[in-house]
């Protein structure tokens, strides 16, 4: 155990910790090749002193998060970005985010590029679909951009075609009625722009990691992680937006046609 975090931990979750150092086997065989499960501790532990409402969090629902984020190959904590441990009634709660939906996106090996941006209300933003498809055109405001309007994503497949998502902040705050305040209110452009990549997924062959994945971003509730093969992913996807009004994002002018 680390030792600067067994001296912040009471007598109960140092005995925890103890016994879950037992589950390393079982965990080392549920990774994915190339991460190793003491780095996958070490992030736990991590967590664990940084976040005190996850040492309230029952035993069963922290382990369940363990062999969540080993299933997926993805460490916990704010500095990757890939998923969350968020103690909500005492229970570890597993939630993807940008970055984990970003990597998930680039593991399925269909693509060429995927990018994701959050459109300011000062910022120049156009989209539009034509006979020659998607359109979107895009110049950040220098600065004071005002509040986050829409978020969207765009992907090139390896097959050659392109696809846009555009969620404006209506469709973003809907999806954020389903999820956990706490995450969107830190970083709700974040979690803004992996709504728009989520959206992607559906042109996206689905990996047992990714129905997994998107299983548990659509409950966002911890169940038995041992049992997941069995989930089922369900579609709620909605058909793209129609053309636009004006508004933007990220540093550099974007325009592509598509």
């Amino acid at each position: 155990m680390n030792p600067v975090l067994e001296k912040e931990l009471g007598q109960g979750e140092r005995t925890f910790i103890k016994e879950l150092g037992v589950l390393k086997p079982r965990l080392a065989k549920v990774l994915p090749p190339g991460v190793d499960v003491e780095s996958m501790f070490r992030a736990f532990y991590v967590e664990m002193k940084l976040n005190h409402g996850l040492r309230d969090c029952s035993h069963q629902s922290m382990v369940e998060a363990i062999f969540r984020c080993c299933r997926l190959g993805m460490e916990p904590g704010a500095d990757l970005g890939y998923v969350y441990l968020v103690p909500r009634k005492r229970q570890c709660t597993v939630v993807l985010g940008y970055q984990g939906m970003l990597e998930l996106a680039w593991r399925s090996g269909q693509l060429k590029s995927i990018q994701a941006h959050v459109v300011y209300e000062q910022d120049e933003f156009q989209y539009y679909v034509d006979e020659m498809g998607q359109h979107v055109r895009h110049v950040p405001a220098s600065c004071h951009r005002g509040s986050i309007v829409a978020s969207y994503a765009i992907a090139q497949l390896i097959t050659g075609g392109y696809h846009v998502e555009l969620l404006y902040k209506e469709d973003i705050d809907a999806v954020r009625q389903g999820g956990y305040d706490k995450v969107w209110q830190q970083h709700y452009g974040e979690m803004a722009k992996k709504t728009a990549i989520r959206k992607l997924f559906k042109y996206l062959p689905k990996t047992q990691v990714i129905q997994e994945a998107l299983s548990l971003d659509l409950s966002e509730q911890t169940g038995p992680a041992l049992d997941m093969e069995n989930s089922e992913v369900q579609s709620n996807e909605s058909p793209p937006s129609a053309p636009v009004k004006s508004t933007s994002l990220e540093p550099d002018e974007l325009e592509q046609d598509f």
